[in-house]
């Protein structure tokens, strides 16, 4: 599915859409939750965003490594509650995340991910 995935699900004017988030809401950490080929995750970096992308498939994350800008991001497999709370200004779940249920995609602590409490810092956002 990772090789493929890009294909299927390129650019589109929701990436112009999360720049801008991450732009009017001064944004410094990012976490784009379940990051998939990391093709939002590295736009976020280039924009000057601290990003970290997190994903359970290591074959997505194999596709994000591989690509133009990759070194910028912090990429990290696994789930939610694997990322330290507070640790981000903005907290991302684009794309086809947000269709699954948290605990298919997104794994142990469901809850926490639902309530968009972690890892987003105190009066940070939460944009899925």
């Amino acid at each position: 599915m990772a090789a493929l995935y890009d294909q299927l699900n390129g650019w589109g004017p929701d990436y112009e859409h999360w720049l801008k988030v991450a732009g009017t809401v001064s944004a410094h950490d990012v976490v784009d939750l379940g990051c998939g080929t990391g093709q939002l995750t590295v736009l976020l970096a280039r924009a000057g965003h601290r990003v970290v992308g997190i994903d359970p498939d290591p074959g997505m994350l194999q596709v994000a490594r591989a690509r133009d800008g990759h070194e910028a991001v912090t990429w990290v497999q696994g789930y939610a509650a694997d990322i330290a709370t507070a640790s981000a200004d903005l907290v991302t779940m684009t794309g086809h995340v947000s269709q699954l249920s948290h605990r298919q995609r997104l794994g142990p602590g469901p809850t926490r991910a639902a309530a968009g409490t972690a890892p987003r810092r105190p009066g940070g956002v939460r944009h899925a």
